[in-house]
């Protein structure tokens, strides 16, 4: 039979030669010769009739022959059965980092790859490995540690080329601080967020929410702007670009928000209700006037809650603080108001007080009743008691019906300001000179109407409840101005 020679493996080597071979083919006998593109091989082994092994020569580059020839002289050739090639080259990888898990689909770029080469990761081998052309791999990452790691391509002719630390496996990245880490409900809070692993392009979340603004000044900070969102406490989540995430559990408090309070002022006693109107109310909800606690606080809904008003003086600022320590605050948002010095007892002038014009003096006069009232009013202040001045208004225009009459009558002129204080223009009842005791069907002695005054100031006082009181004492210190005798003798 006639020698014959049908394959070799690999099918290509290094330009320096060197590399053991196996060449198949038949009818081979001990002592053969082998030439590469004319050039002997070395360590020429016979193995069989139908394999030999032999080590390459030193040979340019391109596709040889391969010869094989029996003792005897007879010969076999194997055309362009062999590959003399330069090693590849890895020049970049792209991307040059990803996750530690791995799976990341990289883009290898070099020459000299051949089809069926492998590529690793750090001595690990990549998957899906696609020779897409002598210059670029195709292939997927496999999991590795953290740190730079070298990535070889090597060739089916053993061949090598290696990128030193051409890919990154980037640590997970974490989220240690958020500062401020609380803010409004209806978000723009600027924040910077700590922590280590960032990476430019990394976007940051608040309890599932995109941040706006992200901006990575480095591996160790982002500052970002936070979004609108619901009140309570949040977690914040650095994304990086290789789509490993860090987070920081309940990083950031997104406050309830308070915006208005009716009433929103009162007495200095407080115990009146009052509601206060916001957003991002929870249940069980504490509430502060200044620094002190709110009683019998109500929550009616997520913006709606209702509470009693403690005792306090001056402006103060209200504050709703959630079971998960979000807090809204009013600033300045209640007024206890202050009457202080502002219902001195009405000095009312000689010729309409005591003993004034015509009015007899064992009866009291229009200045004891003026000056009653205030003493009344300064009697509640002192009580620390609030005062009802829609019903004290009501009261008033009862004190001095319209329907009795006087042979003498005083006469009142009311200014627009002061238009809300609903008195009759007639002020003269019981009528001039009456008695203490005098009294007629149609006619009050002057004392009933100090009695009543005292009777509706003392059920103002028990009905504890406020309605623009400052407005009526400042009514009642104009008051003996805004009044006008018409009797020729006064």
């Amino acid at each position: 039979m006639a020698i014959s020679v049908s394959g070799i493996l690999p099918a290509g080597g290094p330009l320096a030669g060197g590399q053991t071979v196996t060449i198949s083919g038949g009818d081979f006998v001990a002592t053969p010769t082998v030439t590469f593109g004319g050039d002997a091989a070395t360590s020429v082994t016979w193995v069989s009739a139908t394999e030999i092994t032999c080590v390459t020569p030193l040979h340019i580059a391109g596709a040889v022959d391969v010869v094989v020839t029996n003792p005897d002289l007879s010969f076999d050739t194997l055309v362009s059965g062999y590959l003399y090639a330069e090693a590849p080259t890895v020049t970049s990888a792209a991307p040059d980092n990803g996750a530690l898990a791995g799976g990341q689909t990289v883009v290898l770029t070099g020459t000299g790859f051949l089809t069926g080469a492998t590529a690793t990761f750090g001595g690990t081998s990549a998957t899906g490995v696609v020779v897409d052309s002598a210059s670029q791999i195709t292939c997927v990452t496999p999991l590795g540690l953290a740190g730079a790691v070298d990535v070889v391509v090597t060739n089916t002719d053993t061949q090598t080329g290696t990128a030193v630390a051409g890919f990154t496996y980037n640590p997970l990245p974490t989220v240690t601080v958020v500062a401020p880490d609380n803010g409004t409900m209806a978000g723009g809070t600027a924040a910077t967020v700590t922590g280590t692993g960032f990476l430019t392009g990394a976007t940051v979340t608040f309890g599932g929410t995109s941040a706006t603004g992200v901006t990575v000044v480095g591996p160790t900070s982002i500052t970002c702007v936070t979004p609108a969102h619901t009140s309570g406490a949040v977690d914040v989540v650095v994304t990086n670009t290789d789509t490993q995430a860090g987070t920081r559990v309940s990083g950031f408090l997104f406050n309830p928000v308070v915006t208005s309070l009716s009433p929103n002022d009162s007495m200095p006693a407080g115990g009146v209700s009052t509601t206060i109107t916001g957003t991002g109310f929870v249940a069980t909800p504490t509430v502060t006037f200044g620094a002190t606690p709110a009683t019998s606080v109500v929550r009616v809904s997520s913006t709606s809650l209702t509470c009693v008003i403690p005792a306090g003086t001056g402006v103060v600022s209200v504050t709703v603080t959630n079971p998960d320590t979000g807090v809204g605050v009013l600033t300045s948002g209640f007024t206890y108001i202050s009457v202080d010095g502002a219902i001195e007892p009405v000095e009312i002038p000689l010729q309409i007080g005591e003993g004034g014009a015509g009015i007899c003096r064992s009866s009291p006069g229009l200045g004891d009743m003026l000056n009653k009232i205030a003493e009344c009013i300064q009697y509640i202040q002192a009580s620390a008691t609030e005062a009802n001045f829609v019903a004290f208004k009501s009261a008033m225009s009862e004190l001095i019906p319209p329907t009795y009459t006087a042979r003498r009558r005083y006469r009142t002129a009311y200014p627009a300001s002061t238009a809300s204080i609903q008195v009759p223009k007639r002020v003269g009842e019981g009528g001039v000179g009456l008695s203490r005791s005098q009294t007629s069907a149609n006619s009050v002695g002057l004392k009933d109407v100090i009695d009543r005054a005292a009777q509706i100031l003392t059920s103002i006082k028990a009905a504890s409840q406020l309605a623009d009181y400052a407005a009526f004492v400042v009514a009642m210190a104009a008051m003996p101005d805004l009044l006008k005798a018409d009797d020729s003798r006064v």
